[in-house]
């Protein structure tokens, strides 16, 4: 079963370590994947003021995190590797996911155009994959799927 990892904006926040900038969130687990919490828990990203991020971090787009939520719901399947969703400083987010030696990100621009910047990366042969992805194509979302569950 998929679960969905997205950080709260509480102002009560646990420390964390992404990439090279340490920032603080509350995490919250959806280990149900219910298409109501989904759109909850992305929701809350568009909270985020202003200068979230040591005071450099944009606001999200409300608008757009509310359509990035529908595309999960529609073809991101439970049966999908688990993701994390995090927020970026220039007001996009961006998807996670560690299965065996890969990792893999999903940069997400919350903006018109769907695309989406897909990388991931073999630990053990250092072999990279990157592609753009459009969101709003249900075929994206499906190579992004097999891409994830052949990495098991």
């Amino acid at each position: 079963m998929s679960s969905l990892v997205v950080p709260s904006c509480s102002p009560r926040a646990a420390e964390f370590e992404h990439q090279e900038f340490q920032y603080s969130y509350q995490f919250l687990f959806i280990t149900s994947a219910q298409e109501d919490e989904i759109r909850e828990q992305i929701s809350n990203l568009g909270e985020l003021e202003g200068g979230w991020l040591e005071g450099t971090g944009k606001a999200l787009d409300p608008d757009e995190l509310a359509k990035l939520a529908e595309r999960l719901v529609q073809h991101y399947p439970l049966s999908a590797p688990e993701l994390r969703l995090y927020p970026k400083a220039d007001g996009n987010v961006q998807a996670e996911w560690w299965i065996g030696n890969y990792s893999a990100v999903l940069e997400v621009f919350l903006d018109e155009s769907g695309v989406a910047e897909w990388s991931d990366y073999n630990h053990q042969t250092s072999q990279e994959t990157e592609r753009s992805v459009n969101i709003n194509n249900k075929r994206d979302w499906e190579w992004v799927v097999q891409r994830l569950q052949s990495f098991s």
